[in-house]
């Protein structure tokens, strides 16, 4: 699942993931994503940390907070490094990007969570 309230970064990540091939469950804003979580849980979560109202650290403080969700790796994405990577790290967060990254680095990324949920889930 991607969460990304730019809608051309939100594309593109969707393009590149899908070309790829994984399979790419997009959502524009945290309360979409949380309800997308209420039907499904996917194999790991993408979040844009810095967005307008409900931000990506509220998002994995629910996932990490609700005993279904907690297990799931999430891959944080943001523009601002310095000021947000304590903190994500310290939520839990399996990865954390600063954009701009190179695609293969994510693709590292989401490769390497699948592979830990696959030895530890």
């Amino acid at each position: 699942m991607l969460i990304e309230d730019d809608d051309a970064a939100r594309e593109f990540y969707t393009f590149i993931l899908e070309d790829e091939g994984f399979r790419v469950r997009k959502c524009e804003n945290v309360p979409e994503a949380i309800k997308e979580l209420e039907q499904r849980i996917p194999e790991v979560l993408i979040t844009d940390l810095a967005m307008p109202q409900v931000s990506g650290f509220d998002l994995i403080n629910y996932v990490k907070s609700t005993p279904r969700l907690s297990a799931l790796p999430i891959i944080a994405i943001t523009a601002d490094g310095d000021g947000y990577r304590k903190l994500a790290l310290g939520l839990g967060v399996s990865w954390f990007l600063v954009k701009p990254f190179s695609n293969e680095i994510l693709f590292d990324a989401i490769k390497d969570s699948l592979s830990k949920k696959r030895i530890t889930g």
